[in-house]
């Protein structure tokens, strides 16, 4: 108890140290671009963007695997109350990430996210008393933070809202018309909602007199009201900007809020539970299609920008060739934005699968974990694909033999876990034709990433291999980063596909890089 005690100290004032040093990540463009151009047009003299970028395509934000919230609400008492495990919940509580439920009790938060896997049904589902899902949909802050400091888990997100955006419109109709009708067709408009917001906002004091002082010296209530709002609203955002720890995509969606851009209306996000593959994530293959299409009329009919990260842009690859038509992506699609794409799967994901992963964390074992990755279906699917590793190379190597990509099989046999075979034979395979949509594929490189397993004892799977480092961003190997590149060939030849290779960008680092975001600034303003 006294070990864990010190570990949450220590967690505590790591999370004040981020906090209190947060210029960096605040402010993106303070610091100059010292490096390589690493082929994106005006890499390295590239200035400030000053707000005067006029808006043009409304961006969408997709996370990757472990880069969206997920929130759970627990319905039986099996577990000690410590949060989150409480024994039950009435309401959904933040677990991934909550680096304090992991160091109060990681194991039941480990088993709080394992899946069961159904061999007759072939889906996965949450264990029995388990209900989880992601943060709300649409919402850039379910994204922007890990481990958000504002409550993502209850409250209607997006999805509810467009589903019935008809309905909302024509009640909003009926509403005005039916407050100018009272106003005798002009002055302020008296609805019930407005003049509930500005009555809880005049309780301030201070806001009370300057109201009184404004009319006093001849303002009129309409010209000083919006400006109220807009002020009211203007902290809100700033007030977003320190919102959470473990920052994702806050440092784009902070840039695009100060160039003009406004939150979850021309700049919106799609989480999803990464645990699940594209054969079952139905629902939110729903979801995406709607909230593209709301996004688009919302903003004046603008195509958007889809901005994703890592494993989404194989789901959105397998969204765009499989569940949408050509029609549809022309209409609504501008260009789609490739972050560290794993076109073939990675052999991290191998690592996982065979011995777990930590991470990188200190105080986490990778066989501790190993139970909860193995049960994943993305991390199945993400496996390097026959089609993209050579059937030469090895990827996993022991004492008895070596497997290369089309052993699968055998190799999931050797680690008893033949379940884990089906689940991936459950799983799409990597579908690598051209979209039809303008494709900007940005990716680190020359980056030490695991490339090869050599597990030298006989205890394997159950010891740590010696990992042999290839080519690639430090998690996704450069051969799945550029497997797009042969069958693209000729929209690369045409400039419908860019690729930009970032020389010692991280995987995760790209999302904090200043020439992609700047990139992905000057694509939505239509630069």
């Amino acid at each position: 108890m006294f070990f864990k005690l010190v570990l949450l100290l220590i967690c505590y004032c790591c999370c004040l140290c981020l906090f209190a040093c947060g210029e960096s990540w605040r402010e993106p463009w303070r610091m100059e671009w010292r490096g390589r151009n690493g082929g994106i047009p005006g890499g390295r003299n590239v200035k400030r963007v000053t707000n005067g970028l006029q808006r043009r395509h409304p961006v969408i934000l997709v996370p990757g695997l472990g880069g969206s919230q997920l929130c759970a609400r627990l319905t039986d008492e099996k577990y000690v109350p410590v949060l989150p495990c409480v024994g039950t919940t009435k309401k959904y509580v933040n677990i991934w990430v909550n680096p304090m439920a992991m160091l109060l009790d990681l194991n039941c938060t480990l088993e709080t996210l394992r899946l069961h896997y159904d061999p007759r049904e072939h889906v996965t589902t949450n264990r029995e008393g388990v209900d989880i899902r992601p943060g709300r949909f649409g919402d850039t802050e379910s994204v922007e933070w890990l481990w958000p400091v504002s409550d993502q888990c209850n409250g209607a997100g997006m999805e509810n809202r467009f589903r019935k955006r008809g309905q909302q419109r024509e009640e909003g109709e009926a509403a005005a018309a039916a407050a100018a009708a009272d106003d005798g067709g002009g002055g302020v408009s008296s609805s019930s909602s407005s003049s509930s917001f500005r009555a809880r906002a005049l309780r301030s004091g201070r806001m009370k007199k300057a109201y009184s002082a404004k009319l006093r010296g001849g303002y009129s209530e309409v010209d000083i009201w919006p400006v109220w709002k807009e002020t009211k609203e203007k902290k809100r955002r700033e007030a977003l900007r320190l919102s959470g720890f473990l920052p994702y995509y806050a440092q784009l969606v902070n840039t695009l809020v100060s160039n003009g851009f406004t939150r979850n209306k021309d700049v919106t996000a799609a989480p999803y539970d990464f645990r699940k593959s594209p054969n079952e994530m139905q629902g939110f293959f729903q979801d995406l299609r709607r909230l593209i299409e709301d996004t688009y009329e919302k903003n004046g009919n603008s195509r958007v920008v889809v901005v994703a990260h890592s494993m989404g842009n194989p789901v959105l690859l397998h969204f765009y060739n499989h569940l949408v038509s050509q029609d549809w992506k022309n209409r609504y699609i501008r260009s789609h934005v490739a972050l560290g794409a794993p076109w073939g799967g990675s052999v991290k994901s191998l690592k996982l699968m065979c011995s777990g992963d930590s991470m990188d964390v200190p105080f986490l074992e990778s066989l501790t974990l190993r139970g909860t990755e193995r049960s994943l279906p993305s991390v199945a699917w993400l496996l390097p694909s026959p089609n993209v590793w050579p059937l030469h190379h090895v990827l996993v190597s022991t004492p008895t033999r070596n497997y290369t990509a089309n052993d699968y099989q055998e190799l999931f046999h050797d680690l008893d876990h033949d379940e884990g075979y089906a689940m991936r034979q459950d799983t799409p395979p990597f579908d690598l034709r051209f979209p039809g949509v303008e494709m900007h594929c940005l990716y680190g490189v020359d980056v030490p990433t695991p490339g090869k397993l050599v597990y030298s004892g006989h205890a394997f799977p159950d010891d740590d291999p010696t990992v042999v480092t290839d080519d690639g961003d430090g998690t996704v190997n450069l051969r799945s980063l550029e497997a797009i590149k042969e069958p693209w060939r000729e929209q690369v030849q045409r400039g419908i596909v860019k690729l930009y290779p970032l020389v010692k960008v991280k995987h995760l680092g790209i999302l904090k890089d200043r020439r992609v975001i700047d990139y992905i600034l000057r694509l939505a303003s239509n630069q």
